[in-house]
This record gives C-alpha cells, structure tokens and sequence, in this order.
C-alpha cells in the first residue's frame, strides 16, 4: 500500500476523535514516509513496518470528547424533581408512622408498669387507683374495687410486654427504613455517575 492509501485510510479509521489530534497523528505518519523515502525505502516496506492504519487507533489512547458535567446535571435535575414528586412524601409517611409507633408503644410500656405498680399505691394508699381522674371523667359512676388490683397488676403486665414488643418492631423497621433509603441514596449516586 502506497502512502495516500495508507494516510486515506488512516484518516477514515481516526474519524472519531477530535479534529486537532487526528491532525498531529497524520502528520507524524507522514513524517514516518519521508523519513523512510530519506533512507531509501520504498511506500510499501514504509506502510507494511507502520502496521495496519485501522490498527493505529487501537495503540493510542484517546480521551474521547463527552459532555459529562450536562449529563450529571440532566440526571440530577431529573432525580430531584422525581423524587420530590414521588418519593419524600411517601417518605415522610412512613417517617412519621415510625415514629407514631415508637412514641405509641413508649406510652403503652409506661402505661402498663404503672398498672403494674396499682397493687402497690393500694397497700400504701388504700382505694387508690392511679387511672382514677381519667376513669372519672370517662365514667362518673365509677367505684374502686379493693380486690381489683391483682387485675390490674396482671393487665399491666400484658400491656407493658405488648408496649415492648411494639417498641422492639418498631426498631426493627426503622432499620429496614434507614437501609431502604441508604440503599436508594446509593441508587441515585449510581444513577448521576452513570
């Protein structure tokens, strides 16, 4: 192969990389030719010691052109607007339930050891009952009755062990909650880097 050829098809295989460095390629190749014109060699014993022109783009390593900063800020925009339309509200949600439960159960717990300890203010504090105020108010005709404390006592046992394992749920899927949005974090991150 003579060296237009050789530089014609030089020129077709750099097409994809930019203009100023295909130029300086084809420039060194065409000093490669002079060169070997120089010492006597012919275009061909030049082009065959060069190697295969569709082979040259493969031994350099071109930063190909990209516009990655617009495609992040694309992908960005993108995933904001998306997740304040789709995502934060459901988010806040479940964010806020969490934290019912949790506040819920705290309540329940705490509710349930007082009962625990009604058996006790009535040993104390005969025909006292804690929930007295409260129950009066609900149900006016409401009396004590000094053998119900042992109820009570064991009620409260119930609710302070219901009010615990809610509160033991409810830590556990606020650690689903947290990895679930760690995990979406990621898939964003991911989604911006391309």
């Amino acid at each position: 192969m003579n060296k237009e050829e050789y530089l014609y098809k030089l020129s077709e295989t750099l097409k994809s990389i930019p203009e100023s460095e295909k130029q300086d390629i084809l420039y060194d190749y065409n000093e490669y030719f002079e060169n070997g014109a120089l010492e006597g060699r012919s275009e061909e014993e030049i082009s065959k010691s060069l190697g295969n022109p569709e082979q040259v783009l493969e031994s350099f390593d071109f930063e190909k052109p990209k516009n990655v900063f617009s495609k992040k800020l694309v992908a960005c925009s993108a995933l904001v607007m998306f997740n304040i339309l789709f995502i934060i509200g459901p988010l806040a949600c479940v964010l806020l339930f969490l934290l019912i439960l949790f506040t819920g159960s705290v309540a329940v717990t705490v509710a349930g050891s007082m009962m625990v300890l009604e058996p006790v203010f009535q040993l104390v504090i005969p025909h006292y009952f804690i929930f007295e105020p409260f129950v009066k108010l609900l149900i006016p005709q409401f009396e004590i009755i000094p053998a119900s404390g042992i109820v009570y006592a064991l009620v409260g046992i119930i609710t302070a062990a219901s009010g615990i394992a809610t509160m033991i749920l409810s830590a556990y899927f606020a650690k689903l909650f947290h990895n679930g949005v760690l995990w979406y974090l990621k898939l964003n991150l991911d989604i911006v880097n391309g």
